[in-house]
């Protein structure tokens, strides 16, 4: 049995990364599909999960 082609090659996902690293988004996470689609998660700066309104005096 024959080895498919990768349905996402390395150079792709890097190059994708340093897009986003390039333009100043911070990246959370990323997830690469089955069907070859990669996602990127970006952090959203504006929102702190640390600013809990029951925290406050």
């Amino acid at each position: 049995m024959a080895n498919r082609k990768a349905l996402v090659t390395q150079s792709e996902l890097t190059r994708c990364l340093k897009a986003h690293r390039d333009a100043g988004i911070p990246i959370a996470k990323t997830e690469t599909r089955p069907d070859g689609t990669i996602v990127v998660y970006s952090i959203d700066l504006n929102r702190r999960e640390n600013d809990n309104p029951w925290d406050k005096p």
